[in-house]
Protein backbone atom coordinates (compact mmCIF):
# COMPACT_ATOMS: atom_id res chain seq x y z
CA UNK A 1 0.00 0.00 0.00
CA UNK A 2 1.15 3.64 -1.36
CA UNK A 3 1.85 5.66 1.82
CA UNK A 4 -0.87 9.00 1.43
CA UNK A 5 -2.35 12.24 2.95
CA UNK A 6 -5.58 11.93 5.06
CA UNK A 7 -8.09 14.92 5.61
CA UNK A 8 -9.85 13.39 8.91
CA UNK A 9 -13.02 16.50 9.78
CA UNK A 10 -15.37 16.92 12.49
CA UNK A 11 -17.24 20.13 13.66
CA UNK A 12 -20.29 21.41 14.91
CA UNK A 13 -23.24 23.90 14.37
CA UNK A 14 -25.28 25.18 17.07
CA UNK A 15 -26.09 28.60 18.67
CA UNK A 16 -24.98 30.68 21.55
CA UNK A 17 -26.31 32.71 24.02
CA UNK A 18 -23.48 35.17 25.59
CA UNK A 19 -21.04 32.73 27.37
CA UNK A 20 -21.58 28.95 25.64
CA UNK A 21 -19.04 25.80 25.81
CA UNK A 22 -19.47 23.48 22.66
CA UNK A 23 -19.57 20.16 22.51
CA UNK A 24 -15.14 19.31 22.05
CA UNK A 25 -14.19 17.68 18.60
CA UNK A 26 -12.40 14.13 18.86
CA UNK A 27 -10.32 12.99 15.76
CA UNK A 28 -8.36 9.50 15.93
CA UNK A 29 -5.04 9.49 14.26
CA UNK A 30 -4.26 5.78 13.30
CA UNK A 31 -1.02 3.82 14.32
CA UNK A 32 1.85 4.53 11.85
CA UNK A 33 0.31 7.48 11.07
CA UNK A 34 1.73 11.29 11.50
CA UNK A 35 -0.24 14.41 11.89
CA UNK A 36 1.13 16.93 9.62
CA UNK A 37 -1.33 19.65 9.89
CA UNK A 38 -4.78 20.70 12.26
CA UNK A 39 -6.93 23.54 10.94
CA UNK A 40 -9.97 24.70 11.59
CA UNK A 41 -12.14 26.39 8.93
CA UNK A 42 -15.48 27.25 7.71
CA UNK A 43 -16.07 29.35 10.52
CA UNK A 44 -19.50 31.79 10.75
CA UNK A 45 -20.76 33.42 13.80
CA UNK A 46 -23.65 35.67 13.83
CA UNK A 47 -25.41 37.60 16.62
CA UNK A 48 -27.57 40.22 17.74
CA UNK A 49 -29.25 41.43 20.85
CA UNK A 50 -30.88 44.61 21.82
CA UNK A 51 -30.55 46.55 24.83
CA UNK A 52 -31.98 49.56 26.65
CA UNK A 53 -28.59 50.64 27.92
CA UNK A 54 -25.33 51.07 26.37
CA UNK A 55 -23.55 49.77 29.55
CA UNK A 56 -25.50 46.40 28.75
CA UNK A 57 -23.23 45.88 25.76
CA UNK A 58 -20.30 43.41 26.37
CA UNK A 59 -17.87 42.59 24.09
CA UNK A 60 -17.33 38.51 23.11
CA UNK A 61 -13.98 36.49 22.59
CA UNK A 62 -13.62 32.95 21.14
CA UNK A 63 -11.73 30.51 22.57
CA UNK A 64 -9.49 27.80 20.74
CA UNK A 65 -7.52 24.36 22.21
CA UNK A 66 -6.13 21.68 20.58
CA UNK A 67 -4.47 18.84 22.69
CA UNK A 68 -3.71 15.48 22.41
CA UNK A 69 -5.56 13.01 24.64
CA UNK A 70 -4.27 9.71 23.92
CA UNK A 71 -1.24 7.74 22.85
CA UNK A 72 3.10 9.28 23.24
CA UNK A 73 1.78 12.52 23.39
CA UNK A 74 -1.38 12.79 25.86
CA UNK A 75 -1.70 15.86 27.45
CA UNK A 76 0.12 17.62 25.18
CA UNK A 77 -1.66 21.18 24.26
CA UNK A 78 -0.31 21.94 20.78
CA UNK A 79 -2.29 24.93 20.18
CA UNK A 80 -4.44 27.74 22.47
CA UNK A 81 -5.68 30.78 21.30
CA UNK A 82 -8.05 33.59 22.22
CA UNK A 83 -9.64 35.72 19.56
CA UNK A 84 -11.85 38.82 19.83
CA UNK A 85 -14.94 39.01 17.91
CA UNK A 86 -15.82 41.71 16.21
CA UNK A 87 -19.22 43.86 16.86
CA UNK A 88 -21.22 46.60 16.08
CA UNK A 89 -22.81 48.87 17.95
CA UNK A 90 -25.70 51.34 16.84
CA UNK A 91 -27.39 53.61 18.65
CA UNK A 92 -31.53 54.71 17.30
CA UNK A 93 -33.14 57.72 19.75
CA UNK A 94 -37.49 57.02 19.59
CA UNK A 95 -38.73 60.50 21.10
CA UNK A 96 -42.03 58.96 20.37
CA UNK A 97 -41.42 55.82 22.33
CA UNK A 98 -43.62 55.81 25.50
CA UNK A 99 -43.61 56.96 28.25
CA UNK A 100 -40.66 59.89 27.93
CA UNK A 101 -37.73 60.04 25.17
CA UNK A 102 -35.44 56.74 25.35
CA UNK A 103 -32.46 55.18 23.32
CA UNK A 104 -32.59 51.83 21.85
CA UNK A 105 -29.30 50.19 21.28
CA UNK A 106 -28.39 47.09 18.73
CA UNK A 107 -25.29 45.16 19.27
CA UNK A 108 -24.55 42.94 16.21
CA UNK A 109 -21.47 40.45 16.01
CA UNK A 110 -20.08 38.11 13.19
CA UNK A 111 -16.82 35.98 11.99
CA UNK A 112 -15.59 34.28 10.13
CA UNK A 113 -12.30 32.33 9.10
CA UNK A 114 -10.46 35.38 8.73
CA UNK A 115 -10.87 36.08 12.50
CA UNK A 116 -11.41 33.10 14.00
CA UNK A 117 -9.82 30.11 12.04
CA UNK A 118 -6.50 28.88 11.74
CA UNK A 119 -4.17 26.21 9.94
CA UNK A 120 -1.39 25.46 11.70
CA UNK A 121 1.66 23.11 10.38
CA UNK A 122 2.75 19.96 13.11
CA UNK A 123 4.60 16.67 13.04
CA UNK A 124 3.24 14.04 15.67
CA UNK A 125 3.43 10.47 15.37
CA UNK A 126 5.78 7.91 14.52
CA UNK A 127 5.62 5.11 11.66
CA UNK A 128 5.87 2.15 14.38
CA UNK A 129 3.87 4.64 17.15
CA UNK A 130 0.49 4.04 18.71
CA UNK A 131 -2.43 5.86 16.66
CA UNK A 132 -3.48 9.16 18.81
CA UNK A 133 -6.69 10.95 19.54
CA UNK A 134 -7.00 14.83 19.09
CA UNK A 135 -9.17 17.47 20.94
CA UNK A 136 -10.75 20.81 19.99
CA UNK A 137 -12.14 22.55 22.76
CA UNK A 138 -13.88 25.86 22.08
CA UNK A 139 -16.07 28.57 23.82
CA UNK A 140 -17.47 31.68 23.65
CA UNK A 141 -16.71 34.33 26.52
CA UNK A 142 -18.03 37.24 27.35
CA UNK A 143 -16.86 40.35 29.83
CA UNK A 144 -17.79 40.63 33.00
CA UNK A 145 -18.90 36.97 32.90
CA UNK A 146 -22.93 36.59 33.65
CA UNK A 147 -23.83 39.41 31.69
CA UNK A 148 -26.47 39.47 28.87
CA UNK A 149 -24.98 39.94 25.23
CA UNK A 150 -26.00 38.88 21.89
CA UNK A 151 -26.62 35.11 20.75
CA UNK A 152 -26.93 33.67 17.43
CA UNK A 153 -26.07 30.35 15.18
CA UNK A 154 -22.27 29.14 14.99
CA UNK A 155 -20.73 26.48 12.62
CA UNK A 156 -17.53 25.46 12.37
CA UNK A 157 -15.14 22.27 10.93
CA UNK A 158 -11.97 21.21 12.52
CA UNK A 159 -9.76 19.45 10.00
CA UNK A 160 -6.40 17.27 10.78
CA UNK A 161 -4.52 16.23 8.25
CA UNK A 162 -2.24 12.72 8.80
CA UNK A 163 0.30 10.86 6.50
CA UNK A 164 0.42 7.32 6.56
Amino acid sequence: MASRYHWVTGGGSTAFNGQTIFTPVNIAVPAGATMKRFMLKGVQILGYADQTDLGAIHPLSWYSLVEITSGDYAGREIYRTYRRIPMETIGIYNPLHSPGPSAQYAQYVSAGDLEIGFNERCSYGKRTGPGFNVRFSSAIFVYPPGSSSPGGPVSFTFAVLYYL
